[in-house]
């Protein structure tokens, strides 16, 4: 099975209001350790997973994410649909649903939980095996969603989203480096072979100890750099037991193991959410929102120390201790924006031929309208990504060349809106440097 991208359309915004114009979504990384899965060293007594399941539904209550990605789902319990029913869909909600489990012979699994009022699976593969041939440790997942808009109709064209989900071999020998490494080399090949540049995002457990490691290289500086992975906050180095990234240490939530979970303290970045350069620039409908990375639970201050002492003012009392329960590891989480359709507005209608904007912008914007129309009752706005107008003004009659300022604002994405007689004939994305 190959995984198919359908052609993405960029969807520019045209209507009155901000909140009409995009819709944002969360997405999560969660290695949830064992989750219904006994062993030797994990049972009912030191994993219960009722206990987990009333921590999940805690930190999802608080985090509120529209994507779910869970590593570490055990593969032979009975009722896969019991993440579903024991955290997610609780208390009157119903809008969680799931994918399909894929497998290549190991006890542990990959999920992504989704937001079903917001997306709808299109399509999932999996990759089991590496250039050689060689069975992965674990299948790595690739799960296409597409956003609900409100607006679609038959004809008219959405964003989608592909996420692929790892959990890579752990451990820190030579082998187990190398075969991480294989891992993520099929990773860029399927990426590459399928030609997967829309909005793209590599999420999960990725045990790797530094950046310089074949399997984060291969992500991030492929050989081919249109297919490039980027990290959101580029917090790249060296993370293994190194209180600089203290922040970004999303590995162990406590000091000592109580025999299924791992102790040691936070001294390791494992999990990630990687972006590729669609997501990063907002090239197709999807955007990274700056400074939205976070791993839950971590205020900086855990260096060896547990998500619970010293105390944790970075999320409320209770989540915490949801967190220290669950997982050895913590949620990482980014915000994304999702263009919307235009009401009434069909596709190639929003951008005028005859209006030309230089973009990227500094300190000013420049218009170059076509002379062979001038626009009439005309009004230029400039809103950034709150919804806040940060620049409005009414023109008579508009034409030829207008530049404006657009000073002390700080670096980022905003939306510029020409209207005449009060009706949008011209609306875009224009990046501020």
């Amino acid at each position: 099975m190959r995984l198919k991208l359908i052609s993405l359309l960029f969807l520019i915004i045209a209507s009155s209001t901000i909140a009409q114009e995009f819709e944002t979504a969360t997405i999560v990384t969660y290695n949830l350790t064992y989750y219904r899965e006994t062993t030797t060293n994990c049972n009912g007594n030191n994993n219960d997973a009722n206990v987990k399941d009333d921590a999940l539904a805690k930190i999802v209550d608080f985090v509120n994410p529209d994507i779910l990605v869970c590593q570490e789902i055990g593969s032979n319990f009975t009722n896969p649909s019991k993440l579903i029913a024991g955290a997610l869909n609780i208390n009157g909600v119903t809008k969680w649903e799931q994918c399909d489990y894929s497998n290549n012979g190991s006890n542990l699994v990959n999920m992504l939980f989704f937001n079903s009022e917001k997306f709808e699976l299109y399509e999932q593969d999996y990759i089991s095996k590496d250039l050689n041939g060689a069975n992965l440790v674990r299948v790595i997942d690739f799960y296409t969603l597409y956003y609900k808009d409100p607006n679609l109709t038959f004809g008219s064209d959405t964003v989608f989203i592909t996420i692929g989900a790892a959990h890579l071999k752990a451990g820190n020998s030579s082998s187990d480096e190398a075969q991480r490494g294989r891992a993520t080399a099929a990773v860029m090949d399927y990426i590459e072979t399928n030609d997967l540049k829309g909005n793209l995002f590599f999420v999960g457990d990725l045990n790797v100890y530094t950046d310089n490691e074949s399997a984060f290289q291969n992500l991030v500086n492929h050989s081919n750099a249109s297919y490039n992975f980027y990290d959101p906050v580029n917090a790249l180095g060296n993370w293994n037991s190194n209180s600089s990234y203290a922040a970004y240490h999303t590995q162990s939530t406590r000091v000592n193991s109580n025999g299924c979970l791992t102790g040691g303290g936070m001294d390791d970045r494992f999990d990630h959410i990687l972006i590729n350069e669609a997501v990063k620039d907002g090239n197709h409908g999807v955007e990274y929102i700056n400074n939205s990375f976070r791993v839950v639970g971590q205020d900086g201050n855990r260096y060896n120390q547990s998500v619970i002492f010293p105390q944790n003012f970075s999320v409320p009392k209770g989540i915490d201790t949801a967190l220290f329960n669950l997982s050895d590891h913590l949620p990482v989480r980014v915000d994304i924006t999702m263009d919307k359709i235009p009401v009434g507005v069909r596709e190639g209608e929003i951008l005028n031929k005859n209006i030309m904007v230089t973009n990227p912008i500094d300190d000013k914007i420049t218009i170059h309208i076509n002379n062979v129309i001038t626009l009439k009752n005309a009004k230029i706005e400039v809103i950034d990504l709150t919804g806040k107008r940060i620049y409005e003004q009414a023109f008579e009659t508009l034409n030829n060349l207008q530049t404006f300022a657009l000073q002390n604002q700080p670096v980022g994405t905003y939306i510029l809106r020409i209207s005449e007689h009060q009706k949008p004939i011209h609306i875009q994305k224009i990046v501020k440097q």
